[in-house]
């Protein structure tokens, strides 16, 4: 893990390459290596999180005469992922591809994982419910309250709000703008999803 401060500089690095077609692959898996900090020319501290991508490797094309949709699949590790794009002569089976041939350093982008599961969850922790008196003689403490009627309907409504499993899924954080880029590791402004060694999905 990159915990060492690190000066943030302006000049792009050698390594980033320059993407201008939107018509290319923009989007790349990667493992979460944990948050950091960058500082600027003012001196102002940025929270960054490293991430670390490794060569990605085309395997396969799907084809809107078979499949109905334009996409690559590509293999990165042990992962095996489709990534939509508008045209496959660029990319023909067997090319590889790595964090300088998709982004480069200033570009905004959006990251999918996985969050943190917590478990099971009360009220309060999973919804943010008030919680009851807690003087003596209270028996509402941490209780849901009233989960419906009694007479009519006569039935608690799906989707109401109750205690149950928190975390586990996936959500997107968008506009992470790419400080840094340095060989297979990236470094981005705020936080990602997930824990550390958690999948990203960077597009």
């Amino acid at each position: 893990m990159l915990l060492a401060f690190m000066l943030l500089s302006n000049q792009v690095n050698e390594g980033a390459g320059e993407n201008t077609d939107m018509s290319l692959l923009m989007s790349l898996l990667a493992t979460k290596i944990g948050m950091s900090q960058l500082f600027d020319e003012k001196g102002n501290a940025l929270p960054v999180t490293w991430v670390k991508s490794g060569v990605h490797e085309v395997i396969d094309h799907r084809t809107p005469e078979k499949h109905g949709y334009t996409a690559l699949v590509v293999r990165y590790q042990h992962w095996i992922r489709e990534f939509r794009v508008k045209h496959l002569s660029a990319y023909p089976i067997g090319r590889r591809l790595d964090l300088s041939t998709c982004f480069q350093i200033g570009q905004k982008v959006s990251v999918k994982a996985k969050t943190i599961g917590k478990g099971f969850a009360g009220y309060q922790k999973r919804h943010h419910f008030a919680r009851g008196p807690m003087s003596h003689g209270s028996k509402n403490h941490r209780q849901p309250g009233s989960i419906g009627a009694g007479t009519f309907p006569g039935r608690v409504f799906p989707g109401t709000r109750m205690a149950g499993r928190l975390g586990g899924n996936f959500c997107t954080i968008k506009g992470l703008e790419i400080l840094q880029i340095q060989n297979d590791q990236m470094a981005l402004k705020g936080a990602v999803p997930g824990k550390v060694g958690n999948l990203l999905r960077i597009e």
